[in-house]
């Protein structure tokens, strides 16, 4: 190539692109000095392209070129064009914000869905910094988000981060949950995506309410129906309501029919000292509704108002229904944020479940209440009867026995001194004198034996196991433990004293039998007999049928000492009484 047009030939084949270089050269020439850097494609000798630098610096008549390959930095350049081509299509297309971070904390590029995301572009929040300032204008929440993320940054490695999830404010103050998944870059930036998972999150925070609510709603009927007893059901809802549904402050109002009235049964949250205030500010808002009512927020100049309600307060008064019928109410206070509708419509079914619970609690204690007073009627009906057959053996006994063993001496005086019919005849009525005395003396004995008063239990038994066996010839074994020398409550050694006589009545009348065994013990708790015979026994329909009526009334009157009286028996197999009553019985 001995001529430079041999070169432009050679080196540029196609006669446009060899023309326009050749304008080129031509208007560059200088006559002495540096021509512009240029770059332009050759052919090679094997007829390959290449990109290459021209650096020329014309001296008179002849041109210094300089030559640089740069085929691969052209290359390099156009991928790294491509790419970045492909990354703004990408990101511009993608249904998450992307932000890229440079190593110097600037923000280099924000793409349209983070803008519609947040509202803010690069101008708002030209870096790091900024955008903590307005995403995050708590300075508590925003400081713990930035030592956060710088303690995140300085353990990331290329290619590494941490997805997390925070409350923005938006550039229209309004507030969305996103998540972040940062990623370091191999050139120290930070390619960060933003997805908005507001409405996921509220669902989901939605749904866990719901299931609180019902998980709350299940415990609450589940406790409190497992008992009817109001001071539990109360301690019950107040663990519930602090405990698991975040109510600081609250109160229970009960109605009462007879004033015609709410009164407070229990509050939580309130100062000992502001007690009685707080149930006479909750009274005075109270109008009788039997509907929820909702006080969002509140102000008053009254200083009662003041003390429990101010800006910022929700307030909820729950009815307490059943049936229609107002049970009382449950009062609730809770700074922001006020009580939504959902949380309405839910205490709105916890109030009506709780209303009949309490009118069922109520009415039970109604119910237990009545047995108390029949229960204490029964007792004083059985010392009455107890007190009127003590009178009347002690009137046999000291009155009529008397007379009747004066009448016998005085027949027996007369005899001595008659003859013939009239002898007869006052024989005769001096048989039925004896005869009156004993049968007197036996029903004195057996409606109550003075000595179980005077000695006690032990002797009585012993006593009258003497008389049974005697009128009977039924052998009465006795053992007894923890019991000599003892004294127990009248009513307790009454009521032993009757099953005793009442289970050897039946033993004579019904066992078929020549042996009874009668056990009597106490451990200083209790006092227990047992009558166990081996004789014919009997079953259920002969006991149903009322043979045994009278361990009916004793089983009865066990039962009124808070005790209790089993029979247990079988056809050829005997009978076993047994009888267990507590010395010193708590009244309910």
């Amino acid at each position: 190539m001995p001529t430079g047009r041999d070169w432009a030939e050679k080196a540029y084949p196609d006669p446009e692109y060899r023309a326009k270089v050749v304008a080129f050269w031509k208007e560059d020439r200088l006559p002495e000095g540096r021509g512009r850097d240029v770059e332009w494609r050759i052919a090679g000798k094997n007829g390959q392209y290449k990109d290459v630098e021209f650096r020329v610096t014309y001296l008179g008549d002849k041109s210094l070129v300089v030559l640089t390959d740069t085929t691969a930095r052209k290359r390099a350049e156009e991928e790294l064009r491509a790419e970045k081509q492909k990354f703004q299509t990408m990101t511009e297309s993608l249904p998450v914000g992307i932000v890229m971070m440079g190593s110097d904390d600037k923000i280099k590029y924000i793409n349209p869905k983070f803008k519609q995301l947040f509202g803010y572009d690069i101008a708002d929040i030209p870096n790091v910094e900024d955008w903590f300032l307005r995403a995050y204008p708590d300075p508590t929440y925003r400081n713990k988000a930035l030592h956060n993320w710088w303690n995140n940054l300085r353990s990331w490695k290329p290619g590494e981060g941490a997805p997390y999830t925070r409350k923005v404010t938006c550039r229209d103050n309004t507030h969305k949950y996103v998540n972040f998944i940062p990623v370091q870059l191999q050139t120290n930036e930070i390619l960060l995506t933003c997805e908005d998972i507001t409405e996921s999150k509220e669902a989901g925070d939605k749904l866990r309410e719901r299931n609180l609510e019902l998980e709350v709603l299940n415990n609450i009927i589940a406790s409190v129906s497992s008992s009817l007893h109001l001071p539990e059901i109360l301690e019950t809802l107040k663990r519930v309501f602090v405990e698991k549904l975040g109510i600081p402050v609250g109160g229970v109002f009960f109605y009462n029919e007879s004033g015609n009235a709410l009164t407070m049964e229990m509050s939580w949250g309130v100062p000992d000292r502001l007690v009685s205030d707080f149930e006479t500010f909750v009274l005075r808002q109270y109008t009788g509704e039997t509907a929820i009512h909702h006080i969002p927020s509140s102000r008053s100049d009254d200083s009662l108002f003041s003390k429990f309600l101010h800006r910022g307060s929700s307030n909820l008064r729950i009815p307490l229904l059943a049936k229609g019928e107002i049970q009382g109410m449950i009062y609730l206070m809770r700074e922001a944020p006020s009580f939504h509708e959902d949380q309405i419509a839910f205490f709105k079914t916890l109030g009506q479940q709780v209303g009949v619970i309490v009118q069922n609690a109520r009415l039970f204690s109604q119910v237990r209440q009545s047995h108390t007073q029949m229960k204490a009627l029964s007792l004083q009906l059985v010392e009455v009867q107890e007190a009127e057959r003590r009178y009347i053996a002690r009137e046999l006994h000291d009155q009529i026995g008397q007379e009747l063993t004066g009448l016998k001496f005085a027949l027996e005086m007369n005899v001595l001194q008659s003859e013939g019919k009239t002898k007869a005849g006052l024989m005769e009525a001096q048989s039925i004198v004896n005869k009156l005395v004993v049968l007197v003396r036996e029903l004195s004995l057996k409606l109550r034996p003075s000595m179980l008063d005077d000695l006690g239990l032990l002797p009585t038994l012993l006593w009258h196991f003497e008389r049974f066996t005697n009128q009977t010839a039924i052998q009465v074994t006795f053992k007894h433990s923890g019991c000599n020398d003892e004294r127990f409550p009248r009513e307790v050694e009454t009521t032993i004293y009757r099953i005793a006589q009442e289970g050897l009545t039946n033993v004579a009348r019904h066992a078929k039998t020549d042996q009874v065994i009668v056990r009597l013990w106490s451990d200083g708790k209790t006092l227990g007999i047992q009558i166990e015979d081996s004789g014919i026994g009997f079953n259920d329909a002969v006991l149903n049928a009322g043979l045994t009526g009278g361990l009916y009334g004793m089983r009865e009157r066990a039962m009124l000492l808070g005790g209790r009286l089993t029979i247990e028996t079988r056809p050829s197999a005997g009978t076993r009484l047994t009888a267990e009553l507590p010395i010193n019985r708590d009244d309910e």
